[in-house]
């Protein structure tokens, strides 16, 4: 029995969504956990992320394509609650 890509990257999405899970878990207990994230690189990490669902849908990896939703659905989140912590820390400021 071989190993093929396909195999790899769906335990790789498995142990990515099992990491996110325990992520988002954190956040709902405490989301001043939120503070010290980088906007930007949470948009990067969102972006790449779309790339590769992309990827798995043009290449029909549908079980891949499943584990990656709630991965993408996580930084989208923390990329809306850092757009807004920006947005309020802009205001504060003033013009």
């Amino acid at each position: 029995m071989a190993i093929n890509s396909e195999d790899i990257f769906t335990l790789a999405n498995i142990i990515f969504t099992i990491g996110t899970v325990r992520l988002f878990l954190q956040v709902i207990k405490n989301r001043n956990t939120l503070k010290d994230f980088d906007f930007t690189g949470s948009v990067l990490t969102m972006i790449a992320i779309l790339v590769m669902i992309v990827e798995f849908f043009s290449l029909r990896m549908y079980v891949s394509l499943l584990f990656i939703l709630p991965i993408m659905a996580f930084w989208a989140f923390v990329s809306t609650c850092g757009f807004s912590q920006y947005l309020k820390r802009k205001m504060a400021r003033g013009p």
